[in-house]
């Protein structure tokens, strides 16, 4: 029987999925889920206690780890939100012979019918901070021995398919195999895994639904937009503030739909999350009416910022949802709707 919990204990995220959400700030390939993983990273850190990684170290050398975990590190030094599990790649793991062949088999199979994202992954997974950070972690090429599929006609088959090396297909067919092993290390918590192992089920792989969790107002939609218009350090800062407000109210121990309203509305509004014009018939009244005193009345004095807010209003009416400041405006907050109003139930 399935059992949802309220608070998120020690959940586990992988790098694949915190370099993923990096992406948003490097130039060159990106990950092709890095939005969708940045809103659900942001869920985690935004709820959990605590927030562990699997960090694979090879013991000649110090393992590097993404820069934007670095940068997370630092704005959430006062809590230690992070912490590593560890584990020595010193040597390969050895694969059940009898079930390394029917394991890229199906990894095979899901690449051909998948084959731009798998491109776009391959893509990303070239690039060079990608591979030092390999690197600096895995003492061998891949984590797991291939050796008994490095013959394989399907190797070379898919790599020309892909449009890539037989050394990027084996790599990337360790880094889905390695979905097995992070979720020994989750150790029965919660665990964000990317979605490339999430697609790939492999043979003699089970997964268990015994412990769900669901925040009682996931901010992950709002998170998302918002990751591809900050800096990586203002991320870092944007979610700390999130975390914080959300402490606060004690939403952690919240369950879907009990917080309310007009706390969500608070939040929303504080952040400038995403909002929408409740009705667009006064609004254009109102905007309306405020330039035409402004152009007709050179004695009344409208501040500068309201003007251009009014002007921004005007466009945004057509547009849906409104300019992320003026959301943030106290006189606005009557007109506007917030997005993250949808998931919680008014309670009289």
């Amino acid at each position: 029987m399935d059992t949802q919990v309220t608070r998120l204990q020690t959940p586990l995220v992988d790098l694949t999925t915190i370099n993923a959400v990096e992406s948003i700030y490097h130039r060159g390939a990106k990950d092709p889920h890095k939005y969708i993983l940045a809103g659900q990273l942001g869920d985690m850190i935004v709820y959990a206690d605590k927030v562990r990684y699997p960090l694979l170290v090879r013991t000649d050398m110090e393992p590097d780890i993404p820069n934007l975990l670095k940068t997370l590190q630092s704005e959430f030094r006062d809590n230690s939100l992070f912490d590593p599990v560890k584990h020595i790649t010193d040597d390969p793991i050895s694969l059940e012979p009898e079930h390394v062949y029917p394991a890229f088999q199906q990894f095979v199979r899901w690449s051909n019918s998948n084959v731009d994202i798998l491109r776009k992954t391959v893509c990303f997974h070239s690039e060079q901070w990608i591979r030092e950070g390999h690197k600096s972690r895995v003492r061998h090429k891949y984590v797991y021995d291939l050796d008994r599929i490095a013959n394989l006609a399907e190797v070379g088959l898919l790599a020309r398919v892909l449009d890539t090396t037989d050394e990027m297909v084996f790599y990337t067919f360790d880094v889905v195999l390695r979905y097995s092993l992070y979720g020994c290390l989750a150790d029965g918590h919660y665990y964000l895994a990317h979605p490339i192992r999430d697609a790939v089920k492999l043979p003699t792989q089970e997964e268990s639904k015994a412990t769900l969790w669901k925040p009682c107002v996931s901010f992950a939609n709002d998170i998302a937009v918002i990751a591809r218009k900050l800096s990586q350090d203002n991320f870092g800062a944007f979610l700390h503030e999130l975390r914080g407000w959300v402490s606060t109210y004690g939403m952690q121990a919240m369950l879907p739909g009990e917080a309310d309203t007009s706390v969500v509305r608070e939040i929303a509004s504080k952040l400038g999350l995403q909002a929408r014009f409740k009705n667009a018939a006064p609004l254009l009244g109102v905007s309306g009416g405020l330039l035409a005193a402004a152009a007709v009345v050179p004695s009344v004095a409208v501040p500068a910022t309201v003007l251009g807010g009014v002007v921004g209003i005007a466009a945004a009416v057509w547009r849906g949802h409104v300019p992320r400041q003026l959301g943030q405006w106290r006189w606005l907050r009557w007109m506007v709707r917030f997005d993250v109003e949808d998931q919680v139930e008014r309670r009289e």
